[in-house]
């Protein structure tokens, strides 16, 4: 009863939607502040292919790991024995009630290589170039996505990784090999998701193919909680900045 309860309160604010607000940050706080103690249960039923993903890029010991749109800090449960192995890892979110979860979570875990930022990717700088760069179910909510992307770009090293998994829609016409996706899919969810500022979009995918050089990718679809017949797709996409 105690989890359905939590679920039917993250359920109230996203049929609320996230609008209406002055800035990113504010809206994001009001959004999410309500639901940031239960948000980690809530998504990992939704927000299927993370640990796939974490799985796939390297964490290198002794390196950089700058984890874009963090939240809760989620991520570094997936992959502890390398994370704690990081030299450095920071947790950039415009959002500070989900990174105040994340902060705890820093505590909890006893993580002395783990810091938080509550900042925009846009106006964020790095002192230093990145080994890693994720975005997990970040992107669809950064409308300047190609300028996230292209800053992505230049603070990883040469041969550096970026690691993203998304949700997203094919493109009309899918180019051969990609999945294709039919215009009741393309046109359902892109409507149900951006009614709480997630933007789903049929030109992320082919955009990190062509900016960085694919090492995985896989396309697949996730449950959707209390909506037995949605099946939401999603990617997973690793890759490389050449050198």
């Amino acid at each position: 009863m105690k989890s359905l309860a939590a679920d039917l309160r993250v359920l109230t604010h996203l049929l609320r939607g996230a609008h209406g607000e002055k800035s990113s940050a504010e809206a994001l706080d009001k959004f999410y502040a309500p639901q940031a103690e239960f948000y980690d249960n809530f998504r990992e039923r939704l927000l299927q292919g993370r640990e796939d993903m974490i799985g796939q890029v390297p964490i290198s010991s002794g390196g950089f790991w700058l984890d874009l749109g963090a939240g809760t800090g989620f991520n570094l449960g997936f992959s502890k024995a390398e994370a704690r192995a990081c030299r450095r890892i920071v947790l950039l979110d415009l959002c500070r009630s989900l990174l105040e979860v994340a902060e705890n979570r820093i505590r909890t875990e006893a993580w002395d290589n783990v810091e938080t930022i509550c900042e925009s990717v846009l106006r964020y700088a790095p002192d230093e170039p990145a080994d890693l760069i994720t975005l997990s179910y970040s992107l669809t909510m950064m409308p300047n996505w190609r300028e996230v992307l292209e800053l992505a770009y230049s603070w990883l090293k040469p041969g550096g990784t970026i690691g993203i998994v998304d949700f997203y829609i094919s493109p009309a016409f899918a180019l051969r090999g990609f999945v294709q996706h039919p215009w009741i899919t393309r046109l359902f969810w892109k409507k149900w998701f951006s009614w709480d500022g997630v933007h789903l979009n049929e030109r992320h995918l082919p955009y990190l193919e062509w900016r960085f050089k694919r090492t995985y990718l896989v396309e697949a679809r996730a449950r959707v909680p209390y909506l037995p017949l949605g099946k939401v797709p999603y990617y997973i996409f690793v890759g490389r900045k050449l050198v």
